[in-house]
């Protein structure tokens, strides 16, 4: 084991509750529409120029890449994403987060460098772009709604996972650790669990999964600071935003059948929830998440 390794080790069951999931790889020209755009950046993903150059201004800092750079945008901010006319790229966007939504790497993010220091990076990624469907005809869309068989499905995720083993390194390599490298307090993991199956109410949800655990609804609340740096609620709320932008960029489900899959009672309740998180509305959302690049 390295000391890399040595430093980020965890008990396995603890790695487990990693959520990973493809939404989109891309690979050719930046159309006219999304080479200057604002937009959430939600989830990890990457950009590797092949041809031009690219920026991405967020949180006030900008940052470009040339030709034969990779480019990695900070996850959960809003970002300004500019390209030059004529640019090629290739795009991959994914998930990587604890259950509440919180990305594994994003401390140090956003970062540019050299696709020569890491050129397993680009092999790796190639070979997940050969194997992921697209449709005749569409220049982008997401993973998700594609159909593929048994055998499609399978070589897609080896190959993602092959993808998320060069990704980890690379990260690790430029100095970006890991997001809450501590080990779990029993009570949490089973706690989580819980509150992963339990109805949308959060008071109920907390009160029973607190004596579930044999502490009190406070004490409860205490420990999930401790250990994840949120609230029991934040992390519900947290949850419900990443499973709201999931079912936004990754499926065909009408904005109002979502709103009511997450337990909202009222379509305008959720809108609002959602721009308030979110920083943009639901629909301007879906359209951006619809585009070649996110």
């Amino acid at each position: 084991m390295s000391h890399n390794d040595a430093q980020s080790a965890l008990p396995y069951q603890d790695w487990s509750r990693l959520q990973r999931r493809l939404v989109w790889i891309y690979e050719g020209p930046v159309s006219p529409s999304n080479r200057d755009m604002v937009r959430p950046f939600e989830n990890n993903g990457a950009w590797l120029i092949r041809k031009g150059s690219a920026r991405v201004e967020s949180a006030g800092e900008m940052l470009t890449a040339q030709a034969g750079e990779w480019l990695i945008p900070a996850p959960g901010r809003l970002t300004r994403q500019m390209f030059e006319p004529g640019s090629e790229i290739v795009s991959i966007r994914f998930r990587l987060a604890w259950p509440d939504g919180t990305p594994l790497f994003a401390e140090g993010l956003p970062i540019t460098f050299a696709a020569s220091r890491f050129p397993a990076l680009a092999r790796a990624t190639a070979a997940l772009n050969r194997v992921t469907p697209k449709p005749p005809g569409v220049v982008h869309t997401p993973v998700g709604p594609q159909a593929v068989s048994l055998n499609g499905f399978t070589t897609i995720e080896n190959q993602f996972s092959d993808f998320l083993v060069a990704w980890c390194e690379v990260m690790q390599s430029l100095g970006i650790r890991p997001s809450r490298l501590t080990r779990s307090d029993p009570r949490v993991r089973t706690a989580m669990a819980l509150l992963n199956n339990l109805p949308r109410d959060e008071r109920l949800a907390q009160r029973t999964v607190a004596k579930h655990v044999g502490l009190s609804a406070g004490q409860l609340d205490r420990l999930f600071i401790k250990q994840t740096g949120h609230t029991v609620r934040r992390y519900l709320e947290n949850r419900r935003l990443a499973e709201a932008s999931h079912l936004l960029e990754s499926t065909t489900r009408q904005i109002k059948q979502i709103a009511f899959d997450l337990g909202f009672g009222r379509v305008s309740h959720f809108s609002a929830w959602f721009k308030k998180h979110a920083k943009v509305s639901a629909r301007e959302f879906r359209a951006s998440a619809s585009h070649v690049l996110e």
